[in-house]
């Protein structure tokens, strides 16, 4: 992710952040398409010169995105790729947010129909960021955690390839999508996030050949790590980084420079009351990105499986 360090604005970082990094998941569905590593890869070579031109004056990106610093982490992304979508040379973004629903029920919603020039398909693409500190084996999603503990990669994984992300399908959703002359070819998961593995060994089984791969931890996933509070004291005992703690929405690209007081603080971990996503700089550069958690986390409040991801 060194190709992201030319881009000193926040957001422009974020938005390269957004097309570059590696997919959450990996997935094999008759129904549903995941987004890959290397398509990833070719959406950021082909807006690459509008990246540029951004990064020397991103007013239209900041002007699309609105104010960032009172956002939720999930609009802020999808704030990010739907200015992406709308800009890029590749798509056209035909509706956003989409509600399905008829004169008494309100079924849900499609979060982009977007049409693929290149392609010439139409396709309902369901989007998220999301952030899971593992337990157990790589391999086990039920295993992967949200800060609050109340949510699983395995269940959002589950529920983004076999619900949201098949809610074109619903009768009322074809309607809709009829009356506005439109008609989907397919549908398209863009899950992007952090996977902060824990001090244990997370080894990964050996691969069944019959094992269809229907949903597991993409190869490639972005990397981070968890410690307790102790632990993380023992590891960096002699650490003479300088660690702050990011706020909401900043958790998407590393960050470079002094960090703002609307986008961090100084942690001290003495106070460390929950789960703080934390970041270690060194001349002005992110070289460190983790969580840090109470002493005892996660074993009493949840048993692995009973967690969650953080609500965007």
């Amino acid at each position: 992710m060194h190709r992201l360090l030319e881009f000193r604005e926040r957001a422009v970082r974020d938005l390269a952040w957004v097309l570059l990094s590696p997919p959450m998941i990996q997935a094999s569905s008759h129904f549903v398409r995941c987004a890959s590593s290397g398509w990833c890869t070719e959406q950021f070579e082909d807006f690459g010169a509008h990246l540029r031109e951004l990064e020397r004056d991103p007013r239209p990106l900041l002007e699309s995105i609105g104010e960032s610093a009172g956002q939720k982490l999930g609009k802020y992304f999808e704030n990010l790729i739907a200015y992406w979508l709308e800009t890029s040379p590749n798509f056209d973004l035909l509706e956003r947010n989409l509600q399905i629903r008829d004169a008494k029920t309100t079924y849900g919603e499609l979060d982009l129909i977007v049409h693929d020039r290149k392609t010439g398909r139409t396709g309902h693409w369901e989007v998220a960021a999301k952030f899971y500190l593992g337990f157990g084996a790589l391999h086990d999603l039920s295993q992967w955690v949200g800060p609050n503990l109340r949510d699983d990669l395995g269940r959002k994984g589950m529920h983004l390839l076999h619900n949201q992300a098949r809610r074109n399908e619903h009768p009322v959703a074809r309607a809709m999508l009829e009356a506005r002359g439109l008609h989907v070819d397919e549908s398209f998961v863009f899950l992007k996030g952090y996977l902060f593995h824990g001090s244990a060994e997370q080894v990964e089984p050996p691969q069944d050949p019959k094992d269809d791969l229907k949903l597991r931890p993409h190869p490639n996933h972005q990397r981070a790590w968890w410690r307790t509070r102790s632990e993380f004291e023992t590891t960096f005992s002699t650490s003479k980084l300088s660690w702050f703690e990011l706020r909401k929405p900043n958790w998407l690209a590393s960050q470079t420079g002094i960090p703002r007081d609307s986008t961090a603080r100084p942690w001290n971990p003495e106070l460390c009351q929950g789960p703080n996503l934390i970041i270690g700089m060194s001349r002005d550069q992110e070289v460190e990105r983790g969580f840090v958690t109470p002493d005892g986390w996660g074993r009493e409040d949840a048993g692995p499986g009973d967690s969650t991801s953080t609500p965007t």
